[in-house]
């Protein structure tokens, strides 16, 4: 989703390959500038582009220069407490598709209707809130299951919770690649809609109680962010 809103502004303004080699193609100085900016003023642009950064790692080369890139960042969430308030809140903005009597709120309309988005409603509230977390708590690791368990270690989350998470994501991940193989079987076009009527009797409980765990996760996030503001 990011990716795709990154592409969108770049054809809006007329940007292409040069401006995105120009963009993530810096020296440290630059990243120190380019960084303060960002924190200094989170548009909505700026949230796009950290949800990307914000989960770098280093695959070649001197690797202690994304050390030294990720000291930096800590470094700015600290000095500027309302980027990661502004973030946490972001990452609480898509809500779980459950209505007031436990019902799915599915689309109305169009080629998915009566579907949820997977990914959209599910996936990416748990990747971003769980980035929001892992940055208020200087954790480096990149990847979400990593991360939730890092958070367990400095107890931010209980076991239970933590197990809870990994528990949720995972059942999601499982129902998208479950809906992308059968969608190659039948040579449609791949999407990440899920129709909770397709599913079992279970499957959609557990749906239910996903979606459940994300709005906790999403509580959880906000305060925690927000808390970055009080004093120690």
């Amino acid at each position: 989703q990011a990716e795709d809103g990154i592409r969108d502004v770049e054809r809006s303004r007329g940007l292409g390959d040069v401006y995105k080699r120009q963009l993530w193609r810096r020296s440290m100085v630059s990243w120190r500038e380019v960084l303060e900016e960002w924190f200094l003023h989170p548009t909505q642009e700026v949230m796009l582009r950290c949800s990307m950064f914000f989960d770098l790692r280093g695959i070649y080369g001197d690797k202690g220069l994304v050390s030294r890139l990720w000291e930096m960042i800590f470094r700015y969430v600290k000095t500027y407490p309302g980027f990661v308030a502004r973030m946490g809140k972001s990452s609480a903005e898509i809500k779980p598709p459950i209505g007031l009597f436990g019902r799915f709120i599915v689309e109305k309309s169009g080629e998915h209707k009566n579907a949820i988005d997977i990914k959209l409603r599910g996936c990416l509230p748990i990747v971003e809130g769980v980035r929001s977390l892992a940055l208020v708590e200087g954790i480096m690791e990149t990847n979400t299951f990593d991360r939730i368990e890092a958070l367990a270690q400095v107890g931010t989350f209980t076991r239970d919770q933590a197990d809870e998470l990994i528990y949720t994501y995972q059942f999601l991940l499982t129902l998208r690649i479950r809906n992308h193989i059968q969608l190659l079987k039948e040579g449609k076009k791949l999407h990440n809609h899920v129709d909770p009527s397709r599913l079992t009797k279970r499957e959609r409980q557990i749906l239910k109680d996903s979606f459940a765990s994300i709005y906790r996760l999403q509580q959880l996030v906000v305060a925690r962010t927000e808390a970055m503001f009080l004093p120690n």
